[in-house]
């Protein structure tokens, strides 16, 4: 390259590299600085330090460290570049010294921290609250030092901008990752739209038909058919001619919360106008209307036994004592009473007949997901009252409320549907007969936006409660409120672990039941005993890593853990993440490896080779082979089960014990959610003869499956779970210690048919005092959008106080989040006079709102479905939709990821857009079912990587959301209820006519999620408004391999940012100026007075469009056109809009087409003359390789 650069030159390149890129170095003569470091260290140089300006380089340096540890003293440098200054010394050293900084030349000269001054500012800070903003050059080891200052002082403490541009914040508050407002460098994204003359004719004559047709058309004209539930379908929870019973002399609970309500009776219901569906369907489908409760709204409901239900509970007695009379019976009775659950029977009917709610804890295994419903229906019939019961049964998962009820039903000997049976999403096994159903969580809440009160249902169990869902803990408060108005009902809480206490304090101390389990004896060992039977050595990372630049003891620079708080770097940002009052534990591994008990166990190679294990440490997958191959060649026969964060450890893994002679023969299978159903099935069977099987599994196999083959478990100690960060409104999957809750459920694997081993790859001491109880709850670890919604159905007036009622309410802050994304979306608004921060302030459903809060997704894939209903693409919509809201139909091949990834592309086919790819990838899969059958659409999916089972249920999910349109009235009902079946559907691609107008509806749903595109050339980079530096595609995305010169358009719309790594945007589409511009959301518009241009800002005004003044009257005009059709749709969706509005779409699309099509072309120009002056400057460099050559 130019510019005097030789790096292909050795000498040249180690003169750069060994000088530290600075010139007058001086070498060292390390006989001399020996003499000199050692006379300081005799005490005879009459000093206690020695300080060395000169330039020795980074390698003269590094020596000068090694001496001075030799000579027992303490080493430090200070500055960087040609301003490090080293320091030996007798004594520690400070992290920063401001008699040793040096002042540069630049425009920003490094100014000396005044200790005294920073510390009285920061005490101030602290008594009276706020942040400080710091904009002096302290430089990098200046701006350390303040944050060690701020930690002292029991603030938070963050940098932000780079090099001279950093501005340092303490703060009493939080702070966030970035801040636009103090980020120097931080600019708008701005792009200048101009329309051309042939789109403005043609948009000035759409616009002028459509103000000469009726916009809306004829109110009551084309009504899209009636709604309401579909016929035959019973709404969860009543039997067919059941009432509640009340049973007199019961302790009911009422919560504090709501005494006053109760106290004052029905008028505290009065006055709300809940924003409720009043018509769910078993499919969720809802019409959107709105229900107001009645004058006994909060009453409890009247026991009544007609006529029909003493009828029915005699008939259902006669039934239960003829069945008992069986042989088949009799054997079944015999075999429930093996389970430990049918003890605590009498203990339990004792319990529910006397208390409104009942905790029952109990191991995996003894039965009490199958046995406890059971023995409330069997006593409810036996008491003459079964045509009056109603038990509701919620499970967290789908598969799980199936299988359960199929179990239970094949006890009773009785067909699946009949007493027994299950509701689901999409699925329902029920019947006017039924008593007893299990469903998911989603079914029930469904349920209670119809009924409040859960007319006629007399029993809810809500198990699992110990995974902490956000939908169990929302069903949780939902039921706590409802208790006082129904004394008759009964709550019984089931969950897998001991925490019943948590749950019963929560329900005014509610009785407890604890059941024990039934599984074999588990030799639990710790990652020392793994370490002390292999032999195997850990190398300390940090020894490794450490150099000149860090070390520890203060020895080193400016490394190591300040009071409360720990330094990252990442390029030239330096922010400190600091919780005041967090002190780390008082006993350490050093402590604990160097004590009398434990060296009484363990040999000194052992202790050794664990001071070298941290818990900070990446990933080692040698130490799980080892541990592997111990179980192998050490113990007893039988299955291995291994748990592992995620897929890029099990590939580690597996790719180890492939090399492994030690494990030739070995069954190695994986397990994880994105690897076809084919392949997870294999983990269920057995290995042949002489073969050991060993699963590599996610924490899928902890709880979801059961393996009745394993003896062994690994336990890699840790998981990948999404937390949610509400100060930087970021999703985050990273791997972290498991807590001990989930380690025990890992344990319990290893003893279900015969005694086990479980081996922790992690030491005692941490499972012992590191470890958390339990799993946070979901509710606060995930945005509440969604959540909010429901809520808000329910008629709750204010989300914020609703959710300070939970069991561990969400903090404030996600509360925010979640409320301004709807607000910006258009799905709430304020009530007048409210304000966000006061938690009485309230907020009511938009006719968006409403609409969203009937369909089971989230807010902005739903917001997707219906503008894609109003622009005549509900079904591509309905599909794309359906591929969010489930799973990612691609898989995860072995070893094949190469071929994956090209195949998702060709489903991409150009168009830069996962949401293309998906909807292709169903589309492909329909065409080849109709022409070769279910053979030919298994094949289409094996050679396209894709997996047929999660496409079927995509195609059905589809289905369902173009009934819930049809239901609202988005979709005309002509031509039958199933009107998802791929009949107008269409593959895309680049070139398609179709495709602007598509990506215009995804960025309708997905905004204001949007990323600018820059880079140059090959290189692309994406910014979002959140975040200082640029932010990655996600490597499965489409995005994620294309060339900035294949980008056509400069922006992105996307549907998840997370953090892993890095932060990556998931599930993206590439879209235009126009779209934005036309269904972005509130806009700013400011116009130049001296060249009329308008500038419209979106995103507080991170987008800015510049348009000339004839752009800006017709796209202002077209858009305000488009808001009052909007508006008056979502208003009545069963409103025909008329040829005005089908007009307005019509333009829309005709504007977006022409835009992509001058783009394109752009965008192919430009590659083409790359792809010229690459060729020409490959002509050039070989044009001098042959001269050279023919030179020598």
């Amino acid at each position: 390259g130019g510019g005097g650069q030789r790096w292909w030159d050795p000498e040249w390149r180690a003169q750069r590299l060994g000088g530290g890129g600075g010139g007058g170095r001086t070498e060292l003569d390390e006989a001399a600085m020996w003499e000199r470091l050692s006379e300081l260290a005799r005490g005879s140089s009459g000093s206690e330090e020695l300080v060395l300006r000169e330039n020795y380089g980074r390698d003269g340096a590094a020596r000068i460290a090694q001496l001075a540890a030799q000579a027992g003293l303490h080493f430090r440098s200070y500055g960087s570049g040609r301003a490090t200054v080293l320091v030996a010394s007798t004594q520690p050293l400070p992290s920063y010294r401001a008699d040793l900084v040096v002042a540069g030349g630049g425009r920003r000269s490094v100014v000396p921290v005044d200790e005294r001054e920073v510390r009285a500012r920061f005490d101030a800070l602290a008594r009276s609250g706020g942040e400080l903003v710091l904009r002096e050059n302290f430089g990098r080891e200046g701006a350390a030092f303040v944050g060690e200052l701020a930690a002292r002082a029991g603030l938070h403490f963050r940098s932000y901008g780079k090099g001279i541009n950093t501005v340092l914040v303490a703060s009493t508050e939080p702070l966030p990752n970035y801040r636009a407002d103090l980020d120097a460098r931080h600019g708008t994204k701005q792009a200048e739209v101009s329309i051309s003359g042939a789109d403005a004719h043609r948009l000035e004559a759409a616009l002028e038909r459509v103000q000469r047709s009726s916009v809306l058309g004829d109110v009551g004209a084309g009504r899209a058919g009636s709604s309401g539930a579909h016929a035959g379908e019973t709404p969860v929870g009543e039997p067919g001619s059941g009432a509640a019973t009340e049973a007199g002399g019961t302790r009911g609970y009422v919560p504090p919360h709501m005494r006053e309500r109760k106290a004052r009776g029905a008028d505290a219901s009065n006055g709300v106008v809940a924003d409720v569906p009043d018509n769910w369907d078993s499919d969720g489908g809802a019409a959107a209307t709105v229900a107001t409760p009645g004058a006994d709204a909060g009453a409890p409901p009247k026991p009544t036994a007609t006529a029909a239900s003493r009828e029915a509970s005699q008939q259902l007695q006669e039934r239960q004592r003829a069945a008992l009379q069986s042989p088949a019976a009799r054997r079944m009775l015999d075999f429930r009473r093996k389970l430990p659950a049918f003890d605590a029977k009498a203990r339990l009917l004792e319990a529910v007949a006397s208390h409104q709610v009942v905790v029952v804890s109990g191991e995996t295994g003894c039965g009490k997901t199958t046995q406890l419903p059971q023995f409330l229906l069997e006593e409810a019939i036996e008491a003459g009252k079964g045509g009056e019961t109603s038990i509701v049964c919620t499970q967290p998962r789908r598969i799980a409320a199936m299988s359960v009820a199929q179990r239970v039903a094949d006890e009773r000997s009785e067909r699946l549907g009949d007493i027994v049976g299950y509701q689901v999403r999409l699925e329902a096994k029920r019947s006017d007969s039924t008593r007893l159903l299990f469903c998911t969580t989603g079914v029930l809440l469904r349920k209670l936006a119809q009924d409040r009160a859960l007319t006629g249902t007399t029993h809810i169990i809500v198990d699992e409660i110990h995974e902490r869902g956000m939908y169990e803990d929302f069903l949780l408060i939902v039921l706590r409120d409802l208790l006082p108005m129904r004394p008759d009902l009964r709550v019984v809480l089931m969950s897998a672990t001991l925490n019943a206490d948590t749950f019963s304090a929560y329900f005014g101390g509610c009785p407890t039941l604890h059941i024990p389990g039934f599984t074999f004896p588990v030799d639990v060992r710790y990652l020392e005993d793994i370490v002390e039977a292999t032999g195997h050595t850990f190398m300390p990372q940090q020894q490794q890593q450490q150099s000149w630049r860090g070390g520890g003891g203060g020895r080193g620079r400016g490394g190591g853990r300040g009071r409360g708080g720990s330094w990252r770097r990442g390029g030239d940002q330096v922010a400190l993440h600091h919780q005041p009052g967090a002190d780390a534990d008082a006993r350490g591994p050093e402590s604990e490896y160097a004590s009398p008990d434990f060296l009484s166990r363990y040999s000194e190679a052992t202790a050794r080779s664990m001071r070298g294990w941290s818990e900070d440490d990446m990933f080692d997958p040698d130490i799980v082979v080892r541990a592997i191959e111990h179980i192998h060649a050490d113990l007893g026969p039988g299955a291995v089960l291994v748990f592992l964060s995620g897929w890029d450890e099990i590939s580690k893994v597996l790719d180890g014990c492939r090399d492994s002679p030690v494990l030739r023969g070995c069954q190695l299978l994986p397990l994880h959610g994105g690897i076809p159903t084919e392949q997870q099935r294999q983990v269920f069977a057995r290995p042949p003869e002489g073969q050991r099987k060993v699963i590599l599994s996610t924490n899928i196999a902890e709880t979801s499956i059961t393996i009745d083959d394993i003896v062994y478990v690994v336990d890699g100690g840790k998981s990948k779970q999404t937390s949610y960060d509400a100060l930087n409104k970021l999703a985050v999957l990273q791997p972290d210690w498991v807590s001990k809750a989930a380690a025990h459920q890992r344990r319990g694997r290893a003893g279900r048919v015969q005694a086990g081993t479980c081996l922790r790859l992690y030491p005692r001491w941490l499972h012992d005092g590191k470890l958390i109880e339990h799993t946070p709850p979901e509710l606060l670890r995930t945005p509440l959008e969604g959540l909010i919604l429901q809520i808000k159905s329910l008629g709750m007036p204010c989300a914020k106080s609703f959710l300070s009622n939970a069991l561990e309410p969400p903090e404030p802050r996600a509360v925010d989040n979640a409320l301004d994304l709807l607000e910006t979306i258009g799905a709430i608004e304020l009530v007048a006079g409210s304000a966000r921060s006061a938690p009485a302030g309230g907020e009511r459903l938009t006719s968006l709102g409403r609409h969203l809060a009937t369909l089971p997704v989230d807010p902005r894939v739903g917001k997707m479905l219906v503008i894609g209903a109003v622009f005549g693409q509900a079904e591509a919509a309905a599909a794309m939709a359906a591929a969010l809201a489930y799973r990612d139909p691609f898989v995860l091949p072995m070893d094949k990821k190469a071929q994956a990834d090209a195949a998702r592309e060709r489903m991409a086919a150009g168009t830069v857009s996962d949401h293309v790819a998906l909807l292709n990838a169903l589309v492909g899969f329909q065409e080849a079912r109709a022409r070769y059958g279910r053979g030919g659409a298994e094949r289409y999916a094996r050679e396209n990587f894709l997996s047929s089972r999660t496409l079927g249920m995509i195609e059905d999910m589809a289905d369902q959301f173009m009934s819930l349109l049809r239901d609202i009235g988005f979709v005309s009902s002509r031509g039958g209820r199933r009107g998802f079946g791929g009949s107008t559907l269409k593959r895309l691609d680049a070139s398609s006519p179709e495709l602007p107008l598509m990506r215009a509806i995804v960025a309708a749903g997905l905004y204001p999620s949007v990323a600018a595109v820059g880079g140059k050339r090959f290189r692309t980079k994406f910014h979002t408004r959140e975040d200082g530096g640029a932010v990655e595609a996600h490597p499965s995305s489409i995005a994620s391999r294309t060339a900035a010169v294949d980008f056509a358009h400069d922006w992105l719309v996307y549907g998840e940012k997370v953090k892993t790594a890095n932060i990556f945007l998931r599930d993206s589409t590439m879209v235009s100026n126009y779209t934005l511009l036309l269904l972005g959301g509130a806009m700013d518009a400011r116009i130049d007075e001296r060249s009329g241009d308008t500038t419209y800002a979106l995103l507080g005004g991170y987008v800015q469009f510049t348009v000339d003044s004839r752009t800006a009257q017709l796209v202002g005009a077209l858009r305000a056109r488009l808001d009052e059709l909007l508006a008056a749709k979502l208003a009545d969706a069963r409103l025909d809009v008329g040829p005005g509005g089908r007009e307005i779409v019509h333009a829309i699309d005709e504007l977006l087409r022409s835009e992509s099509a001058r783009a394109d072309a752009r965008r192919d120009y430009e590659r083409q003359e790359l792809e010229r002056r690459t060729a020409e400057r490959r002509q050039r460099r070989e044009g001098r390789y042959q001269r050279q050559e023919q030179r020598y």
